[in-house]
């Protein structure tokens, strides 16, 4: 039991290094696209649930590994004697807790980001800006006729 918890904290780990790479260009892609944006947003928020799980899982088994004065091995070496003093708390908990809430925040902007606002947004200045371009050239036309009549007398 105890390498099998070993063995899948480093798969979570190798998993979860590949989904924070992943859930950033997912971030850019669900952002821009109105078609993919919900999918990319399950996955990225996913991802971090994924890291909360490794840190979770990580933390207990560094504190598991204390409490029994053993680190990875399977039965108490006698040769090597291991002390909790000698286990050190590495820094890689402490500064994944930063990167859950990011990746979290990215797959909550992802999701809450509205597509059809923005589209209907986007629709109604492409029409205003063609309707006063028409406008524009209609007043040109109104002017080059002026001109011309002018000229002819």
């Amino acid at each position: 039991m105890y390498l099998a918890i070993f063995r899948f904290i480093q798969v979570v780990l190798g998993i979860s290094t590949g989904g924070v790479v992943l859930s950033t260009i997912l971030g850019i892609v669900g952002y821009l696209s109105t078609r993919f944006g919900k999918i990319c947003s399950i996955v990225i928020t996913g991802v971090a649930i994924l890291l909360a799980v490794f840190w979770f899982y990580y933390v207990s088994f560094y504190f598991w590994c204390i409490g029994r004065e053993t680190f990875i091995f399977t039965k108490y070496p006698k040769d090597i004697p291991i002390h909790a003093k000698e286990i050190h708390f590495t820094i890689l908990p402490i500064l994944l807790i930063p990167v859950i809430v990011v990746v979290f925040m990215l797959g909550a902007m992802v999701s809450i980001h509205n597509f059809d606002e923005d589209r209907k947004r986007m629709e109604n200045e492409r029409r205003e800006s063609e309707m006063k371009a028409e406008e524009r050239d209609m007043d040109l036309d109104a002017e080059l006729g002026d001109m011309e009549l002018d000229f002819e007398k």
